[in-house]
């Protein structure tokens, strides 16, 4: 069945040929729970390669060709034994020997269909964590425009979303992408808790205060107390943004010291949220500090996790 362009559908990754584990059925249940309250529909994704099928003979046109068939059918068992109702699911082929070129396949597709988020799963029979920690869930979060939805090896499917945190750094990407997150999750989350954290003071600062532009020195207390302030308004803004929108809002300003995915982690449990939400965006510093914040909150978020791509164009 053919996929037109900006169909409303979720791309669903899922590999036919290992064991119905429990994260093709946690990742299963995500995408039909995403499709019904979003009202789109599921299109089951598999990427025939050397890497993933773990051939090394002959990949040429005729023997993948020969090979579909039986590709197509392990799919549509899968599929039947999850009990969900999907799109008929998609073969890509990528010939070359790279887990990364896999991961651009499916951003690349997922892209030409206009489809709304990517559900990623794993190739069960090699082990879920060479799938989270390693480089396709990697390449596509530092790179994929398509929004992602990822679940822990260790979480749970949360019965509902309707509760997110959406943990921002107050940069212009990071409020674009609030932007996105409000179109594309409307229906699907109802409350967000607009999450941000101050940066910890520096040693030299505490010992000496802070020199203000007009002169004079403030003491650390009034400056974070300061910083608080002008960031709460800001997060405020944003809150109003999604009030119009229909959403319930709280802002929370974190001022405890400690590690930011740490921080977030202790926040999604205060204010029992079911998912978090946060940009991710590319360049030689926001690669290693927001995405590695995205790749951190992968490996240990006991909630599934929203991850919107903003580039800074």
């Amino acid at each position: 069945m053919s996929k037109k362009k900006n169909t409303k559908n979720i791309i669903w990754t899922v590999d036919p040929f290992g064991d119905l584990s429990k994260s093709i059925e946690q990742s299963a249940a995500m995408a039909n729970y995403v499709a019904e309250k979003t009202k789109s529909k599921i299109e089951p994704v598999y990427v025939l390669s050397p890497d993933g099928f773990n051939w090394a003979g002959d990949f040429s046109s005729a023997w993948v060709k020969k090979v579909q068939p039986q590709i197509e059918e392990k799919l549509n068992a899968l599929i039947k034994k999850v009990g969900i109702k999907t799109l008929a699911p998609t073969i890509l082929v990528h010939k070359l020997l790279s887990l990364t070129g896999d991961t651009k396949k499916v951003v690349q597709h997922a892209k030409k269909t206009g489809a709304q988020m990517i559900v990623l799963t794993t190739h069960a029979r090699t082990g879920l964590n060479r799938f989270i920690l390693g480089s396709f869930a990697e390449t596509a979060i530092l790179h994929s425009k398509v929004p992602l939805l990822l679940l822990n090896p260790h979480a749970e499917v949360p019965k509902t979303l309707n509760k997110t945190l959406f943990a921002t750094d107050l940069s212009k990407e990071s409020k674009r992408g609030f932007k996105k997150f409000l179109k594309n999750c409307k229906g699907l989350v109802s409350e967000i808790v607009i999450y941000h954290k101050l940066p910890d003071p520096i040693e030299p600062i505490v010992q000496t205060g802070v020199q203000m532009a007009g002169g004079g020195w403030v003491s650390v207390q009034q400056f974070l107390s300061n910083e608080g302030k002008e960031r709460e308004a800001e997060c405020q803004k944003m809150a109003k943004d999604a009030e119009k929108m229909g959403f319930k809002t709280k802002v929370v300003i974190d001022r405890t010291t400690g590690f930011v995915t740490d921080s977030i982690n202790e926040e999604v449990k205060k204010s029992q949220v079911q998912m978090v939400a946060m940009v991710s965006k590319t360049g030689p510093v926001s690669t290693i500090l927001i995405g590695s914040i995205g790749r951190q909150l992968t490996r240990t978020s006991d909630v599934p996790v929203y991850l919107i791509h903003e580039d800074g164009k």
